[in-house]
């Protein structure tokens, strides 16, 4: 990983540290926010409902006190206690009473209990309610029970009841007034609550707001009624739905802006990683460069300081490297050309020591005025001429090797180069033999390339004067490189020479110019591959091309 990616990647670690340390307290604090609203709502509601309830039961208690002190009931006590009372007008009197007063439950009983009249539920007119009468008798609102009618049948429901009284003695009349805590009850508490309301008499639901919550967020609170002659409770639900939706969304919103925080974070990283690392990456190019034989590249990024004193350095040190190795290079070449002179002068020399010996029999066969001077002539001439052509073949080859072209490149299938270079072999004393791997295309140059195969099979040949074996193959190395090779059943080539076969003017065979393998070394250095040799499978030399994909 590059120091500029690893600095950016630690801006954004530093960034995103303290937001990583703030989110386990802030989410703690953030849900301890959400269960304490919910609470409060809670308390709210619990609160309202508590009054409505409150409200309902001073609303009993002002319309028992209003109709104890009202005309229709002291007309009805004071018939009662003359004999004169009219059983089916007291019948109807509650359910008239019971309009305009805010109540929905209404009984007149006697002093033993006995309905009068009742307005909720005409049909108990003559049952006994002792609890009524209790509830009458006591005065002050409480929760008791009280049957009423729904729908085809009689249910019985809570209800907030308060009671007062008409007259005295024997024909004295109870009063029982109250508000039913039913379904539409219910309803109004949930409504003022913003929760579900639910009351139920000795835990048996008995009224509900409707539609009930679902969820796995509900949060509630259980409300005891006031105490009365049945036990009885409010349980208020809400739902944290919309509280736990809020904050999802707002932990949402962290996480984004926690994300483009990272985002600035990294990128202002990025950016001053990338002034800090400039230099640095500048001198690794220029590294790069030197390795690659860049002599003359110099690191030109502005940097002060101790990178600064580094960029300057290392450009004082590439000069003197190009200084170096351009005086290295003059003196290898200088070295170079006096070894191939010194063995030019050798392979120069050899030719004329029989050129001489010839001249010099020449000489003494005219001087002693030998007979035989024109055989030793045609001799002599003969050996001299032989000598001449050596020379002139010593002299073309080094020509070559001296002017040897730079390659112009270009994109080769090598197999169909192999196979055009040995239709040229079909006649001679060679049984070529051909493998091809399907190799990729090369880069090289067309007429070099075939030069040094040329090369090749005349060695093959020549180490085989009588014919034999020989396989020319291609194939794609491990490497990534493509190979050619040729392989003969000659006598091959020695371990200990052939560390020098490469070099000019050195041969293993006799009259050889020991120039041939030279230049084809010379070729494929050029073309950024190389030669080699070792021995073949089957005895002999196997010469090895190896040149790098196209």
């Amino acid at each position: 990983m590059r120091l500029r990616t690893r600095l950016g990647l630690g801006f954004a670690a530093v960034a995103a540290l303290p937001l990583l340390a703030l989110t386990v307290p802030a989410r703690r604090a953030l849900s301890s926010a959400v269960e304490e609203a919910l609470s409060a709502r809670l308390d709210g509601a619990a609160r309202a409902a508590e009054l409505a309830l409150g409200s309902a039961a001073r609303q009993a208690e002002r319309a028992a006190s209003e109709l104890s002190h009202g005309e229709p009931l002291i007309t009805l006590a004071q018939a009662r206690a003359n004999g004169d009372a009219d059983p089916a007008q007291t019948a109807e009197l509650a359910a008239a009473l019971m309009s305009g007063r805010g109540i929905d439950v209404l009984e007149l009983l006697d002093a033993r209990g006995q309905v009068l009249s009742s307005g909720h539920l005409p049909g108990r007119v003559g049952d006994d309610d002792p609890q009524g009468l209790a509830i009458a008798r006591a005065g002050a609102a409480t929760l008791g029970q009280v049957e009423v009618k729904r729908g085809s049948g009689i249910a019985t429901t809570l209800a907030l009841l308060a009671g007062a009284q008409v007259g005295s003695g024997p024909s004295r009349v109870f009063v029982l007034a109250g508000k039913q805590l039913d379904p539409p009850f219910a309803q109004r508490l949930a409504a003022l609550t913003g929760a579900e309301a639910q009351i139920a008499s000795a835990g048996i639901p008995t009224a509900r707001s409707s539609p009930p919550l679902s969820g796995p967020h509900l949060r509630e609170r259980v409300v005891s009624l006031p105490p009365g002659k049945a036990a009885g409770t409010l349980t208020l639900r809400l739902s944290a739905e919309g509280l736990y939706a809020a904050e999802g969304r707002l932990w949402r919103s962290v996480a984004w802006l926690a994300l483009l925080a990272l985002g600035l974070a990294a990128l202002l990283g990025w950016g001053f990683a990338a002034r800090v690392t400039q230099p640095v990456d500048a001198l690794a190019q220029g590294a790069q460069a030197l390795a690659r034989g860049e002599r003359s590249h110099r690191v030109q990024a502005r940097a002060s300081g101790e990178v600064g004193e580094l960029v300057r350095t290392f450009n004082a040190m590439a000069q003197d490297l190009q200084t170096t190795t351009e005086r290295a290079a003059v003196a290898e070449r200088i070295a170079a050309w006096q070894e191939v002179a010194r063995r030019l002068a050798h392979e120069i020399k050899n030719p004329l020591t029989p050129i001489r010996m010839s001249m010099e029999t020449l000489q003494q066969a005219l001087a002693q005025g030998r007979a035989d001077f024109a055989e030793i002539f045609a001799e002599s001439s003969h050996a001299i001429l032989e000598e001449v052509d050596r020379l002139k073949r010593i002299i073309d080859e080094f020509s070559r090797f001296a002017r040897l072209p730079r390659p112009v490149l270009e994109t080769l299938n090598l197999d169909e180069l192999v196979d055009q270079v040995l239709a040229l072999y079909a006649g001679s004393a060679l049984q070529l033999t051909r493998a091809s791997g399907q190799v990729p295309p090369v880069r090289a140059d067309r007429d070099q390339l075939t030069q040094v195969l040329v090369n090749l099979l005349q060695n093959a040949d020549q180490a085989m004067p009588s014919g034999g074996p020989c396989t020319v193959t291609t194939r794609l190395l491990q490497s990534g490189e493509v190979a050619l090779e040729v392989s003969d059943a000659g006598p091959g080539v020695p371990k200990a020479e052939r560390a020098q076969i490469f070099e000019p003017y050195v041969t293993t065979k006799p009259g050889g110019s020991g120039l041939g393998l030279a230049i084809a070394a010379r070729i494929l250095a050029e073309h950024g591959g190389r030669i080699e040799v070792d021995d073949a499978p089957g005895g002999g030399a196997r010469f090895r091309v190896v040149l790098p994909q196209g």
